[in-house]
């Protein structure tokens, strides 16, 4: 009997060491066990047998004096917290250098249990860490969800910053682990979106207010409720978000896409479906950055938790609430917050919500590929999450979100396959109504011909996600046609080909009639003609004493000898394709209509596609304005467009540019751009060739550049650059440029190569200049420029301060215009310039 309670307690024994053993590798994983070690330290807390290691910059070591100390306390004991800096040292480099912290965070999980988060701002006289100077130090215990969630929001272009994990030394004292990562600032913004005009509106965050609870409040879309800041521009882009709020109120969705980037809003609603979590666009967690260069709103992408799962408990009962799923995700008293409504009514817009829809698709056919990055994210942070406590509990999350993620996946592809298409023929009529009871946008293809027949949305959404089907009238081909057997239903998103057994068609004998609606210009006060979607300006001189913003949809066309005199501060505005037909004997004019009194900006402003055609034309005499919320710096601007400009001269400009020209595909020729106040010519992240053209100053700004490039490709050639007091070309903002066989004369710089351009010169001549080639960096998020010249160079001619040369040979540079030639030739049959250099 005793031998079987021995045997009994051994068998306890050996089974309660094997749990033990089982747990520690449950929570541990990634720790290797050396018995031969008493006690290791183990980051801030000491574990028996438990071996892990920490390097240099797993930690982030700041020292606080006691004043300073003191008055954090006091912050911290303020209702509400009192956000506030105070100053620190650093270690950065090994090098304590100086800096500032406050307070971070509204909600009081950001100040419990003696762990508290901070913003971080680092000295502008010192150091940068990773090319930044701003940043958040979040507590880890609010972040584990964060790291993942902001990764793909990344990913996918979204305005979202990605950071790590440290921890976090304070006076040589192991405080915790904490979520390290980039504010969403200035340079941030210009580094990763060339985003660089620009505020970031939120609201107030007292959460002392009336409602007693977080995020909501019944002002939220009031801008008196905006928080304060001190910016020259900031009351500008308050009266924008006014207007914006407005906009959104009277559900006025055509002026509300016009204040938004709709490929960004499809991608910024994908991101909202996936996690399907409405918590960060909830009240003063919404925070919009206005870009006043784009005239738009970016809500920027800031998930603090992962989304709620998918589950009965959401009412989720049918494919067709797919779209409502996200914004029942959160507590229910917040269904009806008022910026749901911004966010649904652009679920509305087909445009939106099938690009939103590729998003996800695409999200559903690289799941695999997903969770992987998601592994690879929450392995990045363990070892500094050992060090603080155990990461079972990150195991835990990751499958968690990976889960909601796919669960999510399954709902939206059920909801995206589903499709049917029913009809009827009319064969007196000769038509065919054909209903797509399809989510996904549907392609009709005649099978006999291989056309696209027509590519539509069978099912349309009301601002409140509630749907409708519509019925599409094409032509019937002829009366034996049977749009069953002879078209082909393709779904756009998915790329499948409906199958018959889905498809149900019936005969019907009607007429219908189609009504139309045509648009003119009769209070512009300007001779025109309109003919289908053009309007021709007949010729004449024609005084403009008040703002003219002509319509989205049609093209312009001005005849030869039309002269504009604009009245003081005057906008005139094309929002489409423009043909300005001047002729050498006869030019078309544009100038002010008193010298002394400068008109705004004539704007042209595109969608990617449209053209503006400018030859023989004379512009001169404006300055710049603030216009339908977008900011022009010069006389003349054309936005998004395929330019050729040509034979024309831009003159005695009192704004910041002669010409501006941002996001476009560009041909300029045999040009003058003389005389302007400061910049002659602006192209900002353009594809561009300009050839022929000369550039001379108005010798009254120091600053003034004759050709100033940024984040653009171009190819200068044949030029002449004389007299300026700054530069005569000015490269920068990763810019590529090929300048060849080009003049410049008397100016304090020739060249100037900045900010991580790469720059090649070929048989360029230079004449009584002070400095030939300056190479430098200006903003320091952006790395050393790269210069390739040919041999015609002396050294003492080079003033290098920041960059490398390499000289190369005549040929290579030959090689490399003929390669950028090329090149602009299959660009300027691609897509728009947006996509290439906005969007990831």
């Amino acid at each position: 009997m005793n031998k079987f309670y021995e045997h009994s307690a051994l068998k306890r024994t050996f089974i309660l060491l094997l749990s033990l053993l089982l747990v520690c590798i449950l929570f541990f994983p990634t720790t290797t066990f050396d018995l031969s070690k008493k006690t290791i330290k183990f980051g801030v807390k000491t574990f028996y047998g438990l071996t892990t290691s920490l390097e240099k910059k797993d930690y982030l070591e700041i020292l606080i004096d006691e004043n300073a100390q003191e008055k954090l306390a006091n912050y911290r004991n303020r209702e509400p917290v009192k956000k506030k800096w105070v100053d620190i040292k650093i270690l950065i480099d090994g090098e304590f250098c100086d800096a500032k912290i406050k307070y971070h965070g509204t909600h009081m999980n950001h100040y419990i249990n003696d762990k508290y988060s901070y913003s971080l701002k680092l000295s502008k006289t010192g150091p940068k860490i990773n090319n930044a100077r701003r940043f958040k130090i979040i507590k880890s215990e609010e972040a584990e969800e964060v790291i993942s969630l902001n990764f793909l929001g990344s990913e996918a272009g979204l305005i979202s910053a990605t950071g790590t994990f440290k921890i976090l030394k304070i006076n040589n004292k192991n405080v915790g682990s904490y979520y390290f990562v980039e504010d969403i600032k200035k340079e941030f913004l210009e580094r990763n979106f060339g985003i660089t005009n620009f505020v970031i509106l939120s609201n107030t965050s007292d959460w002392t207010r009336k409602e007693g609870r977080p995020h909501i409040s019944s002002l939220n879309n009031f801008h008196g409720h905006l928080d304060s800041k001190d910016d020259e521009n900031y009351s500008l882009a308050v009266a924008e978000y006014e207007r914006f709020t407005d906009n959104i109120k009277n559900d006025r969705l055509e002026l509300i896409l016009k204040q938004i980037d709709q490929k960004y809003m499809a991608k910024f609603l994908a991101l909202m479906a996936l996690n399907n979590n409405s918590h960060h666009v909830t009240g003063d967690n919404l925070k919009f950055v206005y870009d006043f260069s784009r005239g738009h709103f970016y809500p920027i992408y800031r998930p603090e938790y992962k989304g709620s799962d998918v589950s009965k408990e959401l009412n989720f009962e049918a494919v067709p609430d797919f779209n409502s799923l996200v914004f029942k995700s959160f507590n229910e008293r917040y269904h009806k917050y008022e910026w749901n409504h911004f966010f649904k009514l652009l679920l509305s817009v087909n445009s939106i919500r099938n690009d939103r829809d590729k998003f996800l698709y695409k999200f559903y056919s690289n799941r695999n590929h997903i969770s992987n990055q998601l592994d690879s994210v929450f392995n990045s942070i363990k070892t500094v999450q050992n060090a603080d406590y155990n990461h079972g509990k990150l195991n835990l999350i990751n499958y968690s979100i990976k889960t909601l993620i796919d669960n999510t996946l399954d709902i939206y592809k059920d909801y995206i396959s589903n499709a049917h298409i029913y009809g009827s023929i009319d064969t007196t009529a000769g038509t065919i109504d054909i209903a797509l009871d399809a989510f996904a946008q549907i392609k009709i293809i005649n099978k006999s011909t291989n056309q696209l027949v027509s590519i539509l949305n069978g099912v349309i959404f009301s601002p409140d996600l509630s749907y409708k089907n519509i019925i599409l009238s094409i032509k019937l081909p002829n009366k034996t046609f049977n749009p069953k057997k002879d078209f082909l239903y393709i779904n756009a998103v998915t790329g499948d080909t409906l199958s018959k057994k889905k498809i149900y068609f019936n005969y019907i004998n009607r007429t219908s009639y189609q009504p139309s609606e045509i648009n003119g210009l009769d209070q512009a006060g300007i001779k025109y003609k309109l003919l289908n979607d053009t309007i021709y300006i007949k010729k004449g001189k024609y005084q403009v004493e008040n703002n003219i913003c002509l319509p989205t949809g049609y093209t312009v066309s001005i005849e030869e000898g039309v002269t504009i005199m604009l009245d003081s501060n005057i906008h005139f505005q094309i929002n489409g394709s423009v043909y300005l037909n001047g002729t050498e004997s006869n030019p078309i004019n544009i100038t002010s209509m008193d010298k002394h009194k400068p008109f705004g900006t004539f704007s042209i402003i595109g969608n990617g596609k449209n053209t503006a055609y400018i030859n023989n034309t004379v512009v001169s005499g404006g300055k710049s304005s603030f216009f339908n919320g977008r900011l022009f710096t010069g006389q003349f601007a054309i936005y998004e467009c395929n330019v050729q400009l040509i034979n024309s001269t831009f003159s005695n400009s009192q704004g910041d540019d002669g010409i501006n020209i941002k996001y476009s595909k560009v041909n300029i020729s045999n040009c003058f751009f003389i005389d302007n106040y400061a910049d002659q010519v602006d192209l900002d992240f353009c594809f561009a060739n300009v050839k022929s053209s000369v550039f001379y100053p108005k010798k009254i700004d120091a600053n003034g550049d004759g050709l100033d490039i940024s984040g653009s490709y171009v190819h200068i050639s044949e030029c002449e650059l004389n007299s300026f007091l700054d530069k005569g070309l000015s490269l920068g903002e990763k810019s590529t440029a090929i300048v060849s066989n080009c003049v410049f004369r008397d100016n304090l710089n020739a060249i100037a190569v900045k900010d991580e351009t790469t720059f090649y010169s070929l048989n360029n001549s230079f004449f009584n200049n002070q400095k030939i080639i300056t190479s430098y960096i200006k903003k320091g998020i952006f790395n050393d420029p790269r210069l390739y010249l040919d041999n015609s160079y002396d050294s003492s001619s080079l003033h290098i301060i920041n960059g490398k040369i390499e000289l190369i040979s005549k040929i290579q540079v030959n090689e490399n215009i003929a390669l950028f030639d090329e090149r602009f030739k299959q660009y300027l049959k691609s897509g728009s310039i947006e996509d290439r250099l906005f969007f990831k």
